[in-house]
């Protein structure tokens, strides 16, 4: 397979890609850390495609990218009333933080085995207006497991050239860190999993605040 290379601020490149994605494809793109791979949500098919184009554990569960908050409603638990999550999300969102809530039942395994869900809505317009027009997409770093995140579509093709459809050329991403992880799916405390760009001390002043 030979992996199509578009600019992504070629519209007709934006509607090959949203087709791409539609018909079961992978694709890699920037975001506003490093460049990631993404599918759709509902295609099972293409998800294990992530993994083996990754060489990843299946047991890592696969983060999902949305491009606004009624997108939640497909994804998370309607039982739950996420306070914390809410009040992150309206400090960082669109931006580098990652939110794991409990997933909805109907949510693939292959996005997450257990009973929760990591969820981000990055802060790059050509990105949430993808997302926009595809719905949710599980998207992960456009690296092998274990190399280097890229940040330019140059370091994505000397990885995974060949193994997927297309790749959506932005240039270099301006975050050179991945997003700050936080696990709000015990509803009475949050827990830091992994600190990325935004900082502990930046997360406890927005719930302070």
């Amino acid at each position: 397979m030979k992996t199509k290379r578009y600019s992504i601020h070629n519209p007709s490149h934006i509607k090959n890609a949203i087709t791409c994605l539609k018909d079961g494809g992978v694709v890699a793109f920037p975001t506003d850390t490093v460049y990631g791979i993404g599918s759709m949500i509902n295609n099972e098919t293409a998800l294990k495609r992530i993994y083996t184009i990754k060489e990843r554990d299946l047991l890592k569960a696969l983060p999902v990218m949305v491009s606004s908050l009624n997108q939640l409603s497909s994804l998370i638990d309607p039982k739950s009333d996420y306070i914390a999550a809410q009040k992150l999300a309206s400090c960082f969102w669109p931006g580098a933080l990652t939110l794991i809530f409990k997933k909805q039942l109907e949510i693939s395994n292959l996005i997450s085995q257990t009973n929760t869900i990591g969820i981000r809505m990055p802060d790059y317009l050509p990105i949430l207006d993808l997302i926009n027009r595809t719905g949710p997409l599980a998207v992960t770093s456009a690296n092998l497991s274990g190399n280097k995140n890229p940040i330019s579509a140059e370091e994505v093709l000397e990885q995974l050239d060949g193994r997927i459809d297309i790749i959506l050329d932005g240039g270099k991403t301006t975050g050179l860190q991945p997003s700050t992880v936080v696990n709000c799916s015990d509803l009475e405390t949050i827990n830091i999993l992994r600190e990325g760009s935004i900082t502990k001390e930046r997360l406890e002043e927005c719930l302070h605040a």
